[in-house]
Parts: C-alpha cells; sequence; structure tokens
C-alpha cells in the first residue's frame, strides 16, 4: 500500500509513476482512496523487478518488509523443488495420485500429490507439486535411470499428471 495525495505536486508525479509501472506489466493497481486515507494497493507481478526493487530501499525496516513480501511471491510464483528433489521425492513415493483444487480464478487445477514412506517412524507424508514445477518434473522423468527406480503406478499417475497440464 502506497500513500500519497494525488492532488499534490508529489502526489500527480507519483500517481503518473505508479500508471506507467502499471503500463509496463511490473504492477498492478488497486482503486485509489482519497480523503481521510490518501492509499493506493500496490501488487508486484514481476519478480525481477520485486528483486531489483529490494536494493533501493534504503530503511531497515521497510526493506526487511519488502524482502519478506518478495520471498512470498517467489513461493507463489516459482516452483520450491530443484528437479533433483523431484527425482528423490518420486523414486521413494510408494503411491501418488491427482487432486483438483480451486484457483484463484475459480477454476479447477490439478495437483499431483505423491506419498512418501518416512525413513525414521515409518509414516507416511504427501508432498504437493503444483503447475509451477511442470519443468522441474519433465526433467526429472525424461532421464531413463530414474524411471526404471520409480513404482511403475505412480509413473502412470505422474504422466497423466503432465498430459494433464499439457493440456491446460
Amino acid at each position: 500500500m502506497i500513500s500519497y495525495n494525488r492532488e499534490s505536486l508529489k502526489g500527480i508525479f507519483v500517481d503518473r509513476f505508479l500508471n506507467h509501472l502499471a503500463l509496463l506489466g511490473l504492477v498492478n493497481l488497486g482503486k485509489y482512496r482519497g480523503r481521510p486515507h490518501y492509499e493506493r494497493y500496490v501488487r508486484l507481478t514481476n519478480l525481477k523487478f520485486a528483486k531489483h526493487v529490494c536494493k533501493y530501499v534504503y530503511h531497515p525496516k521497510r526493506r526487511k518488509e519488502l524482502e519478506n513480501l518478495v520471498r512470498g511471491l517467489i513461493r507463489s510464483y516459482e516452483c520450491r523443488y530443484t528437479s533433483n528433489e523431484i527425482k528423490v521425492l518420486i523414486t521413494r513415493a510408494i503411491s501418488a495420485y491427482i487432486d483438483f483444487r480451486r484457483s484463484e480464478k475459480g477454476r479447477k487445477v490439478p495437483v499431483l500429490v505423491i506419498y512418501v514412506r518416512n525413513n525414521d517412524s515409518g509414516d507416511r507424508s504427501g508432498i504437493k507439486i503444483t503447475t509451477k514445477c511442470l519443468r522441474e518434473l519433465e526433467k526429472s522423468v525424461s532421464n531413463l535411470d530414474v524411471r526404471s527406480k520409480i513404482n511403475r503406478k505412480t509413473l502412470n499417475v505422474v504422466y497423466r499428471y503432465l498430459q494433464l497440464l499439457k493440456s491446460l
């Protein structure tokens, strides 16, 4: 959220600058609220731009807040697993299925759920692999050596999941 008075000279400049950033596709702008609040919600949509902006915030508290926000954006837009981590998870998988969740836009989105047995207690834990991990998942199952180590039923579910993602 950014606070500024749109009627002041400084506020006119800030408003034009924010509109320019929105035209470039770097931010999404919310509705401007006038008196008594003078505020506007701004949402960073470009991760590269958001990381770059962090370098120019010099106030320690504000910089920390922005870095936490960027970390949250990265979690939302990038896969949390590397292809090697996915290889390990799939080879250790005891079962898998495709779950359908509602997205922000209201449509159903497939999520791959892999169950892995824990080494210590023998319990199993479910790991969710979302659509943002498509490249990493494809890369991990493209290796013939890895495919031979994967449970056949799990491999079939992974292939069905990849087909679903490509058809969307």
